[in-house]
């Protein structure tokens, strides 16, 4: 039997989400084991278009619904929340992506295979490569590798030293600080691990999302394939971030078995997301 996927698509006021839907079905191997989990922050009209829209193709039974008034949005991180609580249904994989997102052929097989490759128990997040409207799929999967942020220590402490450092990753799985909340990759199970009771922050969601993976045993690996691309900025070239000389930055991956010197072992995970939450001056450089 194939394993299923869920994959999360939280879309505010995006015209593109409905390319995004019918191109991961589309590049599927097993169109038929995918499931998405969409929450469709939009107006009245929009809605019923992009509905209409989907339930004219063939894998409609396939797609899940919750829907917003654009007004009462709350953020990205709020909306995949709502997903994750609400339309997530034990599926055997968890992946997350952005509305304005294409796919690799055979990205569905190509996850499970670069999942099953990591040797503990871990999580695959790297920041999508590039693709623009005008594109044809040979142009934009051209680009092969997607990129990383690198720190000195975990963003929401006092020793995080800004920037980060976006870099290319190394062969293989390495592991990394945090995910990118527009491609991760990981068992089904993530969703309940990820999914608050209630979330009010719409700025932090990368850093929750790590913190919750890394208090449950997980580890963040990138990989340097890239079998998502995101639609960034308008005018965007192939270069869309510039990359850093990230030798002059000392990534320290000891502070995840080295959590209790941030008070990890002792606050809970709610106590946790306070302190991310909280506006202090560090979580505002």
């Amino acid at each position: 039997m194939n394993k299923t996927i869920f994959v999360s698509i939280a879309s505010y006021k995006d015209f593109d989400v409905i390319n995004t839907i019918i191109d991961c079905f589309d590049k599927a191997n097993n169109p038929n084991d995918v499931f998405v989990g969409l929450c469709l922050q939009d107006t009245e009209q929009e809605q019923k278009r992009i509905i209409n829209l989907i339930e004219k193709e063939k894998f409609h039974l396939n797609v899940r619904f919750i829907k917003i008034n654009a007004e009462e949005a709350q953020g990205c991180g709020w909306a995949r929340n709502l997903i994750m609580k609400n339309l997530y249904n034990n599926e055997d994989y968890f992946l997350c992506v952005d509305s304005h997102s294409r796919f690799l052929i055979g990205w569905d097989d190509e996850y499970i295979n670069q999942l099953n490759g990591i040797l503990s128990k871990g999580v695959i997040s790297v920041f999508p490569a590039l693709f623009e409207f005008n594109e044809t799929y040979d142009i934009y999967t051209s680009r092969k590798t997607a990129t990383i942020y690198t720190s000195n220590a975990p963003t929401w402490t006092g020793d995080f030293i800004p920037p980060h450092c976006m870099r290319e990753p190394i062969d293989g799985y390495e592991k990394v600080m945090n995910v990118s909340g527009g491609n991760l990759f990981g068992p089904g199970e993530i969703a309940n691990i990820l999914k608050v009771e209630d979330y009010y922050n719409p700025t932090k969601e990368q850093e929750i999302y790590s913190l919750l993976l890394f208090k449950s045993g997980y580890d963040i690996f990138a990989i340097k394939k890239n079998i998502i691309w995101h639609k960034y900025i308008p005018n965007s070239s192939s270069s869309y971030r510039e990359l850093c000389n990230w030798t002059k930055f000392n990534p320290n991956m000891d502070f995840v078995s080295g959590l209790k010197d941030y008070g990890g072992t002792e606050r809970t995970t709610s106590e946790w997301l306070i302190e991310i939450y909280k506006e202090c001056e560090t979580c505002k450089k």
